[in-house]
């Protein structure tokens, strides 16, 4: 049976984040730092009869936009995400401290969290993916000593750990991830390079690696993320624990070396999103429920044939793996 939207609660996640949680987290901001800091737009209705339907601010009116998924972001648009999410992450760490996890829902270890395993479709369609990748490396040329570690990769981890892994750093640190962030969940005010993010049906407690890493990955231009990495990287660490002390966190800080090795450690959301660029790369019209749910096996091959050789994608990718494969990215993943 298919996993649901709705076994994976992500409704009322979502409800109770734009209720609840960021007006919680933007007060703990102003009112111990005296910072105006919004993380998002602020809902005016929600209902779940007949279907769910929730009402937000209009960020378009009021300046903000999507920057378009085929270019990603620059270098600064980049750090002021990071900014941005590195104080949501620290005031997460705060809350978690002073009153717990809040609601159930956000902690995917709970009794009642949605399980997922190896042969419902959603994993399944994961796995389909990654046969189709292994493929598409073998073709392009050049990339046989990638493929061959990639078709090493931990299958296991690759079905279920996306959607439900949610380990704290070794310290003990511990945030709340939006937990599906790339650019289209993001909006821009250019004029003012204030950022907003929006879609928070995924958040969940666990290592800000789980925000970072796909971050990385997706949302940046491709020449960027690899000359800029280790800038970026370092410039998050910096703003996070900033804001971590600014905030009285008073559990461990990890060093920087912590962090990165934190980085390495969860380095498997990284890898794997090699995987689903083509959501940010390609232009072929198509929808996941297409991948997971259809039934003409010729027209679906067709479908994984065009995402897996648009340009942009082999690009992407032929930058992105010479880099990830010297830096140990390509190793995690291995089967041990």
């Amino acid at each position: 049976m298919a996993m649901s939207l709705s076994e994976l609660n992500v409704y009322h996640r979502e409800k109770i984040m734009y209720e609840n949680v960021l007006t919680k987290f933007e007060n703990i901001l102003f009112n111990k730092l005296g910072e105006k800091v919004k993380f998002g737009p602020k809902m005016s209705m929600f209902k779940y009869e007949p279907n769910p339907i929730m009402v937000l601010d209009d960020l378009k009116a009021e300046g903000y936009e999507i920057v378009e998924r085929k270019e990603c972001l620059s270098l600064k648009l980049s750090k002021c995400f990071l900014t941005k999410i590195a104080k949501f992450h620290a005031a997460g760490a705060k809350v978690l401290q002073t009153e717990g996890m809040l609601f159930d829902c956000l902690d995917r270890n709970s009794p009642n969290a949605a399980k997922q395993d190896n042969e419902s479709p959603l994993s399944l369609t994961f796995l389909r993916m990654h046969d189709e990748f292994i493929k598409a490396l073998r073709s392009y040329g050049g990339c046989d000593e990638y493929a061959d570690k990639v078709e090493k990769w931990d299958r296991n981890l690759l079905a279920t750990g996306y959607l439900y892994e949610s380990k704290p750093m070794k310290c003990g640190l511990r945030v709340l991830n939006h937990g599906d962030v790339w650019t289209n969940n993001m909006m821009f005010n250019l004029d003012t390079n204030e950022v907003l993010l929006i879609d928070y049906q995924l958040s969940f407690w666990g290592s800000p690696a789980y925000d970072i890493l796909p971050f990385l990955a997706a949302s940046i231009h491709d020449d960027i993320k690899v000359k800029h990495f280790d800038e970026l990287v370092e410039f998050y660490y910096q703003e996070l624990s900033e804001s971590l002390r600014k905030l009285d966190y008073s559990d461990p800080i990890p060093n920087f070396e912590e962090f990165k090795d934190d980085l390495m450690e969860k380095g498997f959301i990284f890898a794997g999103f090699l995987e689903y660029l083509f959501f940010v790369k390609t232009t072929s019209g198509f929808s996941f429920d297409m991948l997971m749910f259809g039934k003409d096996e010729e027209a679906l091959q067709e479908v994984y044939n065009r995402l897996y050789q648009e340009e942009a994608f082999v690009k992407a990718v032929k930058v992105w793996l010479p880099f990830m494969n010297e830096r140990g990215f390509l190793d995690v993943l291995i089967r041990s």
